[in-house]
């Protein structure tokens, strides 16, 4: 009967070294799951960081872009602004040396020919009842 409890106690600890072997195996095998699934959770967060790195990196050039283009068109319409003030100054020369040379070919004349003074003033307040703005 010793001879029996020893065999059952023997195959009852081989039994419980087996399952210890088997839960610790199982045990392994949890452990290397989750540490595979924390890298491909690690890797998917910093894949996802750099896409979002990229995007934004995107933007961002766009909008510098953007503002290169904005100041460069407000450029233009400054330049348009400056050549048309000049113009329009070129254009006021012109005209106060055409005015100055016929005012100086009528006093010259006026003189030559004894006439009466010429009134400048009233002349050109006249011809500015006819202007159109």
């Amino acid at each position: 009967m010793q001879e029996a409890d020893a065999i059952k106690f023997k195959q009852q600890a081989d039994e419980n070294i087996r399952a210890s072997q088997q839960a610790e195996q199982f045990k392994q095998q949890t452990a290397q799951m989750q540490a595979q699934f924390e890298a491909i959770k690690q890797k998917t967060i910093a894949d996802g960081e750099i896409a979002k790195e990229k995007e934004r990196g995107e933007q961002d050039r766009l909008t510098e872009q953007l503002k290169a283009d904005r100041k460069i068109e407000l450029q233009y319409v400054i330049n348009q602004g400056t050549v048309a003030k000049n113009e329009a100054m070129e254009k006021a020369k012109k005209d106060n040396l055409a005015a100055a040379a016929t005012h100086t070919s009528r006093i010259a004349d006026q003189k030559a020919k004894g006439k009466d003074p010429i009134d400048f003033e009233a002349e050109k307040e006249e011809l500015a009842d006819f202007e159109t703005e």
